[in-house]
């Protein structure tokens, strides 16, 4: 059973369907108690920071979501779901989930915002997640706001617009990815399949 976390944003649907094709069992999490059925847990995301923050509040699960995470259950941030792993987030002011330090920032132009689209992620170390994945793999990317590439061991890949940023981040159980695996064709969907198997 793959729990997909309801916080009133991210692609849903064609997440389902991709977790489905690759043969796991979508469950929508809206209340505390569904997490207790779940083997895996995604936090996605298309949306605002802020909302998506406050609505994982109201509903109770920011919390047991921490617990979840702290029993060894697996779980992948996406898009925004990876933003709120980090410490904060200058959308809203949101304060994350602090699994992974570092703060996520606004594209500033001249660079296009939203960035959107095609982008190769170089991955800066080997880790399951990229079995079968050449290095240098377009993902589909669509974000606004971004955590600066940096050194530190949590760093699995990054990617280029304007600057470097964290393109996948891992700490123990937990993973993050910026691009959507969902909208990435063959690759992504074997981003998703090595958490689903991990």
């Amino acid at each position: 059973m793959i729990g997909i976390v309801m916080h009133g944003s991210g692609n849903l649907f064609s997440l389902c369907k991709a977790v489905e094709k690759l043969g796991g069992r979508p469950l929508l999490v809206e209340r505390p108690r569904d997490l207790e059925r779940v083997k895996r847990l995604i936090l996605p995301g298309v949306g605002a920071a802020g909302s998506a923050a406050r609505t994982l509040r109201r509903l109770g699960l920011w919390e047991p979501i921490h617990k979840t995470a702290s029993k060894g259950v697996p779980v992948l941030g996406i898009c925004l779901g990876m933003q709120l792993l980090f410490t904060h987030c200058e959308e809203d002011e949101t304060s994350g989930l602090d699994w992974f330090s570092g703060v996520c920032v606004r594209f500033q132009p001249p660079l296009r915002v939203p960035h959107m689209g095609w982008s190769p992620v170089k991955q800066v170390r080997d880790h399951v997640l990229w079995r079968g994945v050449p290095d240098g793999t377009c993902f589909y990317f669509a974000h606004s706001y971004a955590v600066p590439a940096f050194s530190q061991e949590d760093i699995l890949g990054s990617a280029v617009h304007g600057r470097p940023f964290v393109a996948a981040a891992v700490r123990g159980r937990t993973v993050g990815v910026q691009f959507h695996p969902e909208k990435s064709q063959h690759y992504g969907l074997r981003v998703l399949e090595n958490f689903m198997t991990w």
